[in-house]
């Protein structure tokens, strides 16, 4: 290990001796749990940057002079490798030096990083450094673990809604670079006065799609939209940078990305669907106190090992466990056999039910596991377009043995899964992800009998169009894109899924009807295509339908009150009294507490003359729903309007109003059981509200009593005789009958 207040010397040949390394570390660690005068660590990872966009991995990438001062003064890695080509499960390697196997997290969106991974911000924090993550966009969320460790983890990124249409307002949970940098340089500059180093992570999102780098950036690189986002995170790292004055003297720096992006290279637009390196290649840049100034290193490595680096660095003690290692020896000349590198991609297994891939390399070979395998000789073929794999077969049989090995090396942590809601399902569709099952044991997760992913590449770029189709397209056009979209893999649920949720938001009911029947035709035991069907055929008046489809939902889903009570109501609609209060029944036994049950058994008893009964079964529920609103204006109505308990009746409706002031429906009840116990003088108010606004009839006809009762005779005596004209059966109502003249 090397001492922070080791000075580096900057020849290839300089060495430091094991037993040396031994000392140092010794030395390192007496006094009080950190090395003296230890160093800030300053953390940047930038979101899906290629390395060769940055000028000292590309002399012709002339728009990033910042980060080309810092490999200057520093370390640039020339080979180096992501993990995994997911923001998520990246981030989650880099933080805790883990390949994705055994942290758990495989995918975006769907898998938590188990609270027994431990992090770099939890090692530094305990050895006395202050933490802090500023983050960009939604994959890295803390409600997906990365936040163990910190202090303090803004993730304040998500924005109010903004004027605009849908597909755009779906891009707003990000926040650009220069907003990422105001928000860390008030902590930074504050934690850098403090008597204790300071942690801070930096994550920059903007070279993602969609790529729109602000004018003054595109005006001077030309080249493309990406090229430009990330000459704008170079300017921002300069202004961070910058505004860390001589603190950033004090700082090891660290410059990375979680991936790069494909763009075009083996057909692929973006990422995460293949681990070719032009999506796998990432920059790593490290500068700091006793680093050497201008050191190349072409060693391969892995993102896995920035996290034993930086230990290793500050003088801290690794853990044993770890998948990476210290590249620190790499820096002091020693010379060992090429670590071995490790990188898959189960998005498309996750998402799709397509084939994964996983690749191997040792050296300058690199194998990749697939239905169809790969081997490429990267020192001769850096863009992997010669498969050598019939001209090679012992290298790749001998490389393919060791991955099995190092497969089965066991201490898997675990990731918690994560029910994927309906608003960060869309999240990540507009991101280019799909957020499937981001968990699972290899040997569920692994088939290599599945469909070969480089033969589904074409159909997952329309995948990629179908949130823009379904959101802006004229109808005609958008079946038509969706229908060949299907046409291209029929029995794919996933794809389907991803159709039907896009659907239900912009409120295309009868494209979602048109989904959910082919889900259900593709897989009749899919219970929430049929729960779905079900409330969309409702809607639809079609109570027939409804009623097959809850019928089957219900089966499914047999513990499901919910799903029991909307079974009950359409039942009752298609006349099926008896069959909808067992419904009903069954609902309030899964739940007492169901208002839709509740009142949907009451309203049922009531309209079938069973007033009696109604009001017990809502009294028998408002213990558990004294708050609700519904419950209580029920209750409050049955009890007036069958003359049950008039007073009790007014006690309700008075706490109903109180809930919902403006409600028309609850200012009638109101006046109603007003009127019903003797208080007609304070029905007129509520009473005239109501009737503005609904225009009802029989509201007009309590106003009318209302006021006839209160001593406005004729213009009460007006107001019933236009309702009982209109709905001549409210002259069976007593009170309206009398003022009926």
């Amino acid at each position: 290990m090397i001492p922070i207040s080791r000075a580096w010397p900057v020849t290839a040949s300089s060495r430091i001796t094991t037993a040396n390394r031994v000392l140092l570390l010794v030395l390192a660690l007496t006094g009080c749990g950190r090395p003296p005068s230890a160093p800030h660590v300053l953390l940047i990872t930038i979101d899906t940057c290629r390395a060769d966009r940055i000028g000292c991995y590309d002399a012709q990438a002339d728009w990033t002079p910042v980060l080309d001062r810092l490999a200057g003064r520093g370390v640039t890695f020339t080979d180096a490798t992501a993990p995994v080509p997911l923001t998520l499960p990246s981030h989650a390697s880099i933080l805790t030096g883990l390949y994705p196997d055994r942290h758990g997290v495989r995918d975006n969106g769907a898998a938590r990083l188990p609270d027994d991974a431990e992090t770099l911000a939890e090692i530094l924090r305990s050895a006395g450094w202050n933490t802090a993550g500023f983050l960009a966009a939604v994959p890295l969320e803390r409600r997906y673990g990365t936040a163990q460790g910190f202090d303090l983890y803004d993730d304040a990124f998500v924005q109010d809604p903004v004027a605009g249409d849908l597909l755009n307002r779906l891009y707003t949970d990000q926040r650009p670079a220069d907003v990422v940098v105001d928000a860390a340089l008030p902590w930074i500059r504050g934690a850098a006065t403090g008597p204790d180093p300071f942690f801070a992570w930096i994550h920059f999102f903007d070279p993602h799609s969609p790529q729109q780098p602000p004018s003054h950036i595109a005006a001077r690189v030309r080249s493309s939209p990406y090229d430009g986002e990330v000459a704008f995170v170079d300017e921002q790292i300069g202004r961070l940078l910058d505004g860390l004055g001589d603190v950033v003297e004090r700082c090891v720096v660290l410059v990375t990305a979680d991936h790069g992006e494909s763009l075009g290279e083996h057909d692929e637009s973006s990422h995460g669907f293949f681990v070719y390196d032009a999506s796998m290649r990432v920059p790593w840049i490290m500068a700091g106190p006793d680093l050497p100034s201008g050191r190349r290193v072409d060693d391969p490595v892995s993102l896995v090992q920035i996290m034993p680096t930086l230990l290793d660095l500050l003088g801290l003690p690794i853990p044993d466990d770890l998948d990476g290692t210290s590249t620190l020896p790499l820096l002091a000349g020693e010379r060992a056999d090429p670590t071995p590198i490790y990188a898959e991609s189960l998005f498309p297994r996750l998402n799709f039910g397509w084939s994964g891939s996983r690749s191997w390399r040792r050296g300058s070979w690199k194998y990749i596991e697939a239905p169809r395998p790969e081997l490429y000789d990267l020192a001769q073929d850096p863009g992997e377009t010669r498969n050598l794999m019939s001209e090679r077969a012992e290298v790749a049989g001998e490389l393919h043995r060791e991955l099995r090995k190092f497969l089965a090396r066991g201490g898997e942590l675990g990731a918690v899964s994560l029910e994927v809601d309906e608003q960060t399902r869309l999240q990540l569709d507009a991101l280019g992800y799909v957020g499937g099952d981001g968990v699972g044991h290899d040997d569920e997760l692994w088939d290599f009998e599945a469909r070969d992913p480089k033969e589904m590449i074409a159909l997952y770029h329309d995948l990629n169009q179908l949130p823009g189709v379904v959101m802006e397209s004229p109808k005609d056009q958008e079946r038509a894109f969706v229908d060949a979209l299907v046409a291209g893999d029929p029995e794919n649920l996933s794809i389907l899924e991803r159709i039907l949720r896009l659907r239900l938001r912009v409120d295309d009911d009868q494209g979602a009807t048109e989904t959910c029947r082919r889900i259900v035709e593709v897989d009749p035991e899919h219970a929430k295509g049929w729960k779905t069907l079900a409330s969309l055929l409702a809607d639809e008046n079609d109570p027939a339908g409804a009623v097959w489809a809850y019928s089957e939902a219900t089966r499914l889903l047999p513990s499901d009150g919910a799903l029991a009570s909307d079974h009950a109501l359409s039942l009752e609609s298609l006349g099926e009294t008896d069959r909808a209060m067992d419904e009903y029944d069954r609902a309030l036994e899964l739940d007492p507490a169901l208002p839709a049950a509740v009142n949907g058994k009451a309203l049922l008893l009531s309209r079938s003359g069973r007033k009696r009964e109604a009001a017990s079964v809502l009294r028998a529920g408002l213990p558990h729903l004294a708050d609700d609103l519904e419950t209580i204006n029920n209750l409050a109505w049955i009890l007036a309007d069958a003359s049950i308990d008039p007073t009790e009746a007014y006690e309700l409706a008075r706490r109903a109003r109180e809930l919902a002031p403006d409600d028309p429906a609850v200012l009638d009840t109101y006046g109603w059981a007003a009127i019903r116990s003797g208080r007609s003088g304070e029905a007129v108010a509520p009473l005239t509200e109501a009737w503005r606004v609904t225009r009802n009839d029989e509201v007009r006809g309590h106003l009318g009593v209302a006021l006839a009762e209160s001593g406005r005779e004729e213009e009460g005596i007006a107001h019933v005789r236009a309702a009982i004209a209109a709905r001549p059966e409210l002259a069976n109502i007593a009170e309206l009958a009398k003022w009926n003249r």
